[in-house]
């Protein structure tokens, strides 16, 4: 019996300016390229991505069609989220703006603009959504470690 293999990436922007649409199709492409490897020497492999919004969901599906991702290979993880944990969403990302403009202000305090609420929120989506689907993760499966040197935000074998 072969060795099944779960990678998984949360992205807590609500947006994909900047340089944040590169990361993103990076860790995306990471995903996929872990998938591979894995499959390809006998094991199976799957890969989940938790995004903020559809307009990601998207971009990610364009992604998946210019570089010929097999359907299903990585499954993209969209939480509903509440009213209230949009809005929190949305002032901590303003705090972190704000935190990056005034760095050298002592004003601004930096621990208020970590992005551990949007990262929690999601890291916490993303592996609802594996368990669901990989129930023996549950049990006695390794789960935490950085294979291929990555580190993933969710990563289980059984």
């Amino acid at each position: 019996m072969s060795t099944t293999h779960v990678f998984g990436m949360a992205k807590s922007s609500l947006d994909l300016l900047g340089a944040k649409r590169q990361k993103l199709e990076l860790d995306f492409l990471r995903l996929v390229y872990a998938c591979q490897h894995y499959q390809a020497n006998g094991c199976q492999a799957f890969g989940y991505l938790a995004v903020t919004s559809a307009a990601i969901e998207q971009q990610v599906a364009k992604w998946a069609t210019k570089y010929l991702v097999p359907p299903g290979l990585v499954q993209l993880v969209v939480p509903a989220l509440s009213d209230a944990e949009q809005q929190s969403l949305l002032a901590e990302k303003g705090r972190n703006r704000l935190g990056n403009l005034a760095k050298a202000d002592a004003a601004v305090l930096l621990k208020d603009a970590d992005g551990s609420f949007g990262r929690d929120l999601l890291e916490a989506a993303l592996e609802s959504s594996i368990l669901k689907q990989h129930t023996a993760l549950r049990g006695s499966a390794a789960v935490g470690g950085y294979p291929m040197g990555v580190q993933w935000d969710y990563y289980g074998s059984y």
